[in-house]
């Protein structure tokens, strides 16, 4: 029974799919989905198209962008002085805010308790210190050329951020508002660097003397010179962000200038040297190397630190960033006759004349031999050398004894006779947690100013150093 209930359940499913309204809805939908699918592969053709002509439409954009007729002008708006003299144009670009807001940073100049006129005065003279006076002069003869009247290059803060120089605008937006600067009129860092200079040497020069007390003048210029020499201050002012292309201001021009002069076939030397003929063709044409203009800024900024901050300050940055240094001060010191000034050294401190001593040999006879001398002044030992013959060993001991001489230090510390003028030119009030030691300095301005005692004349015969 259950048999012939399942067949004929089939035969009644089968008679209802073969009927006419059945077959007519299966047809139905069957079209409407060959439809829908013929609707999807036009809309993919299409969007493929159209995604094609997009395509061929930014490539043709491009070729016509890249393919410019010689001498076409640039879509950018630039004055005449960019397309006539470009090197000129990117010399007198206006100097970023930022850049000079992050160099005063750096020494302190500004920190955020100042007022309004303070900052504005030690943003000019930042900026005044990083300007050379070439720059005034191209400056000048630029405006001379170019305009008739003697007026100053601003940069339009509203048309063309960055893009021009524009003339004054009338009435001048706040500091805060303005992004690119330019060098007052007619200042730049000559009187400054020189400032700057004779306050490196006072500095520097009174520790090394009071710190070596017997040291000889030249061997104290030499130090002098290697500690705040215009080597050490072009590194100085690399690490402090001077030499930034858009920070220091010069005439960059006139160097090129001259070097294609120099490249152009029919030009001869004065010299034979070149070095000294390169130098008098310089000197001739005012042109100037980097390092000298990156020296003179950095000068110009120490009287900008003395100026705003006071000598305790300044000393405080001179004897962290300048003195600190890692030099020997032996390479100073060099002997002609190292005998003959120690025995008339001797003399002079009533001791009694140096005695040569033979401490230890060895190897005599061999190939490399080896001597040890010392050098007595009767009981005291005076120096002690190394060396393959005998007399090499006693040069070198008196050289001991001499610089043992010369580089003897003070047990106590001595203070300094520019702490004397600290009332005269009083410490700028910071906060504590960022100057702790100059406030401690400019505190010690209180205590009596105790002299030390100066060393005895030297002897200068025999030595070159």
């Amino acid at each position: 029974m259950s048999g012939l209930a399942t067949k004929s359940g089939m035969t009644r499913v089968t008679a209802l799919l073969d009927s006419p309204k059945c077959s007519a809805e299966s047809k139905d939908k069957d079209q409407q989905k060959e439809g829908k699918d013929k609707d999807s592969k036009d809309k993919d053709s299409k969007d493929k198209v159209s995604n094609r002509d997009e395509a061929q439409r930014l490539i043709d954009a491009s070729r016509a962008d890249t393919e410019l007729t010689p001498g076409a002008a640039p879509p950018v708006r630039l004055p005449p002085l960019a397309r006539t003299d470009p090197e000129t144009y990117a010399a007198l670009r206006p100097v970023p805010l930022s850049a000079v807001a992050a160099l005063g940073a750096r020494l302190q100049l500004l920190p955020s308790t100042l007022d309004f006129e303070t900052r504005r005065r030690r943003i000019n003279l930042i900026l005044q210190a990083c300007t050379h006076p070439s720059f005034v002069d191209l400056q000048r003869r630029t405006l001379r050329e170019k305009t008739p009247q003697e007026e100053e290059l601003q940069l339009d803060n509203r048309v063309g951020m960055g893009k021009g120089l524009m003339r004054p605008l009338k009435g001048d937006a706040a500091l805060e508002d303005a992004q690119y600067l330019l060098p007052p009129a007619q200042k730049d860092n000559l009187e400054l660097s020189i400032l700057g200079n004779h306050l490196l040497g006072l500095l520097s020069s009174e520790v090394f003397h009071l710190r070596y007390p017997h040291l000889p003048v030249r061997a104290l210029k030499a130090a002098v010179g290697a500690y705040v020499g215009p080597n050490t201050l072009s590194d100085f002012g690399g690490q402090l962000g001077i030499s930034s292309a858009e920070l220091l201001k010069w005439d960059r021009v006139g160097l090129k200038r001259l070097k294609l002069q120099e490249m152009q076939p029919g030009t001869q030397a004065v010299d034979r040297n070149p070095r000294r003929s390169r130098r008098d063709a310089i000197d001739a044409q005012k042109g100037i190397s980097t390092q000298d203009v990156l020296v003179q800024a950095t000068r110009a900024l120490m009287a900008v630190v003395f100026q705003e901050m006071g000598l305790p300050h300044l000393r405080h940055l001179v004897q962290t960033q300048l003195l600190t240094r890692s030099l020997p001060m032996s390479t100073f010191l060099k002997f002609r006759d190292p005998k003959r000034l120690l025995s008339m050294t001797c003399s002079k401190y009533d001791l009694e004349a140096p005695v040569s001593r033979l401490i230890a040999e060895t190897g005599r006879l061999s190939q490399t031999p080896v001597f040890i001398v010392g050098i007595w002044s009767g009981e005291t030992k005076l120096g002690e050398g190394t060396g393959s013959a005998i007399r090499m060993a006693e040069f070198r001991a008196a050289e001991d004894a001499l610089r043992r001489l010369y580089l003897a230090q003070p047990s106590s510390k001595p203070d300094l006779p520019s702490r004397t003028l600290d009332s005269h030119f009083p410490s700028a009030k910071l906060p504590p947690s960022v100057w702790e030691d100059v406030q401690d300095v400019a505190s010690s301005s209180d205590r009596p100013f105790v002299p030390s005692r100066i060393g005895r004349s030297e002897i200068v015969y025999g030595q070159k150093a």
